[in-house]
């Protein structure tokens, strides 16, 4: 692997374990809103808020510990994330009544096209980034 995709690679791995390190932080101190918005979310089942939250806020985590651990793993897990985000948003913002907003931190001050455009663009790196790491470990000797 050249010197540029393994730099490509460590700077998407520390961007996306910083924004779920971030996220999920967000989440913990404002917990009990975190919790109200998910409640009132159409797609969330009733009483399960808690649960909802507390795994969020758990897979962000194991997502970015990952990266770091077993940087394969990781990637696909944050790319799993990712999409799984997304697709709610998309969701939400499409079929959805009411549009609760749990995200955390900065990014609930973000529009609902900004942030999937935001989404998106992480989903892009980490695919290049799987991508990456695959093209490059085909190419080496066994």
């Amino acid at each position: 692997m050249n010197k540029k995709s393994k730099l490509f690679i460590s700077i998407t791995k520390y961007l996306v374990a910083l924004l779920f390190c971030y996220t999920a932080i967000s989440k913990i101190i404002d917990f009990n809103n975190f919790v109200f918005q998910l409640e009132k979310s159409p797609l969330i089942p009733v009483g399960l808020g808690v649960f909802f939250g507390i795994a969020v806020i758990l897979s962000e985590l194991i997502a970015s510990y990952y990266l770091f651990v077993k940087e394969k793993k990781g990637f696909y897990f944050s790319l799993f994330l990712m999409v799984s985000f997304t697709a709610y948003l998309y969701t939400i913002i499409h079929f959805s009544y009411y549009i609760p907003c749990s995200c955390g931190g900065v990014l609930e001050k973000l529009d609902w096209n900004t942030h999937i455009i935001f989404n998106l663009l992480f989903v892009v790196l980490i695919i290049a980034s799987i991508l990456l790491n695959t093209s490059s470990n085909e190419k080496t000797p066994t």
